[in-house]
């Protein structure tokens, strides 16, 4: 299985995608958030290798 990494903007986008259809706020206030969270992540997944 291969691992492909995305970028921050993509999470924020494939995000406002989901709130286009389900409920919720579209936008981030933060959007250093979701790149905090994707290397949080990165980082739990290369600690298991």
């Amino acid at each position: 299985m291969t691992l492909q990494i995305i970028s921050a903007e993509e999470i924020i986008q494939f995000h406002d995608r989901l709130l286009r259809v389900t409920p919720g706020v579209a936008g981030m206030p933060d959007p250093g958030r979701a790149e905090a969270i994707m290397y949080r992540v990165l980082t739990k997944l290369n600690m298991k290798v």
